[in-house]
């Protein structure tokens, strides 16, 4: 069994095991340190792949907390890594250390089991079925979201889609798409982000600001997430 140690404020972490409480990628406390465990790490043999597999895990995390909220200050690391195996013995796995002890890696959950799974973690794995709004998301946990960027997650967001565009998706109107679309390959709105030269699209009457295109963004990526079912549970 695979116990990654996680480093970052513990008012952040502290929120992660309310917000993953559940399989396959759960945050679990132990004392005063926080682990990313559960059956994301089922047969990965060696701690580098683990290390990597946090490590993305741990991105789609981030993006789908600042969907919800802009509460998370810095985004978590991963530390040690740990293996516990059939004889109870503990590996511990870190730059430049590899020790064994006779010892049992005891976690425990802190969450309301009555409310799994959460909404962020459906958000995390539906992106995790889709590869387009995964990489959606590894977009939005940057943080650098520059006109041409938001274009791009708007891209896979409709790829994700079956190549529709998300107002014939539902997902929001036409005059609000037009209204980014615009908004972004304006000169005159962009500025050096915009996504044309200067004969580029002219400006629509009410262009959105870079916070307007920002909020508009998260909100067909909040949608198209919750809207994305697991197969398992189709009918």
């Amino acid at each position: 069994m695979w116990s990654v140690e996680l480093v970052g404020r513990t008012s952040d972490l502290a929120d992660f095991t309310r917000r993953f409480p559940e399989e396959p990628a759960k945050v679990v406390a132990n004392g005063d340190k926080f682990f990313l465990k559960g059956k994301l790490f089922e047969g990965l043999m060696g701690h580098e792949d683990v290390r990597r597999v946090a490590e993305e895990r741990l991105n789609l995390m981030c993006a789908a907390i600042k969907l919800e909220c802009a509460g998370l200050s810095l985004r978590p690391s991963a530390g040690a890594i740990y293996r516990i195996d059939d004889s109870s013995a503990r590996h511990a796995f870190a730059p430049g250390l590899n020790l064994t002890v006779r010892t049992r890696l005891e976690v425990r959950a802190f969450a309301d089991v009555s409310k799994r799974p959460t909404a962020t973690q459906k958000r995390v794995e539906a992106a995790m079925r889709n590869e387009s709004l995964r990489t959606a998301m590894i977009l939005w946990a940057d943080g650098n979201r520059t006109w041409p960027r938001l274009y791009r997650i708007l891209e896979e967001i409709e790829h994700a889609l079956g190549r529709r565009m998300v107002h014939k998706a539902g997902l929001t109107s036409k005059a609000q798409l037009e209204r980014f679309k615009q908004s972004s390959g304006s000169p005159e709105v962009a500025g050096a982000d915009s996504r044309h030269g200067p004969k580029g699209c002219a400006p629509p009457k009410n262009p959105m600001s870079i916070k307007e295109a920002e909020a508009f963004i998260a909100s067909l990526l909040d949608r198209v997430l919750l809207m994305t079912r697991d197969p398992q549970h189709d009918s």
